[in-house]
């Protein structure tokens, strides 16, 4: 059964981070460009490939992922922990009981408070190692810390719904939501590294084909009221076609 429960978290995992990275970058796209290609707006893989990369771009590219992990990590930290603190009382795991523990530790009440706490955190981490201390440049990575602990969150309260129906399912649906919108929330409101911007790549290779051919002037030639019919001589056999035009019988 855990192994389903697994199973059913990785997929809801990835498909959840897919649904808001693309939603971020429409938003992105609509606010910042008036015209849109057919590309930019449908081109899924590109677009969660480019937001990804957009993610880890800021900092260390390794802490970056680091953070990712970490935060899945502490998802499921926080998840076992409240099954731990919860009373055995039916055939489901404990983090899956129908019980107060499980329904805060899963809930995104440990998510807002480490939002709100977050800057102090990296006060201390500078005054205690510097700003070049290895904690200071880990916590300076919260873009993907967050979003990987929100949208984990969300994923293992909707899988534990859906594999044991013990956990109240209006909760897991709210609470999820509530996950899903602060991970698209952190995402919108920092800014996008210049290279993942929208509209930053798309065309390029259409300019890299056809830009040169619009972009160079056209070849100059001869304007028609600069001729000088005088200038031209007509050839002997152009006198001749003259001569036998003449002597001709008009019927």
């Amino acid at each position: 059964m855990m192994f389903i429960e697994i199973l059913v978290w990785a997929t809801l995992l990835g498909v959840f981070a897919g649904v808001v990275l693309v939603l971020d970058y429409w938003g992105h796209l609509l606010r910042e460009q008036d015209s849109y290609t057919r590309d930019e707006l449908i081109d899924l893989y590109r677009i969660i490939l480019r937001q990804f990369e957009n993610l880890t771009s800021r900092g260390e590219t390794a802490l970056n992922y680091l953070a990712l992990l970490s935060g899945i990590a502490v998802a499921w930290a926080l998840t076992l922990f409240g099954g731990l603190l919860s009373p055995d009382i039916t055939i489901a795991p404990d983090h899956a009981e129908d019980q107060i523990p499980n329904y805060f530790f899963q809930s995104i009440l440990f998510p807002l408070i480490l939002h709100i706490v977050w800057p102090s955190m990296k006060d201390v981490a500078s005054d205690q190692g510097g700003p070049d201390g290895f904690l200071s440049r880990l916590l300076a990575t919260e873009l993907p810390f967050f979003f990987s602990l929100t949208i984990a969150l969300g994923a293992i309260n909707l899988a534990v719904w859906g594999v044991h129906h013990h956990m109240s399912f209006i909760f897991c649906a709210i609470n999820a939501g509530l996950c899903f919108i602060y991970a698209g929330y952190r995402l919108h409101t920092a800014e996008p590294a210049s290279e993942y911007a929208p509209g930053s790549d798309y065309g390029e290779s259409y300019d890299d084909n056809y830009g040169d051919a619009y972009d160079s002037p056209a070849p100059e030639t001869e304007r028609f009221d600069d001729f000088d019919a005088g200038s031209v001589e007509l050839g002997e056999d152009a006198g001749d076609l003259n001569q036998s035009s003449d002597d001709r019988d008009p019927y």
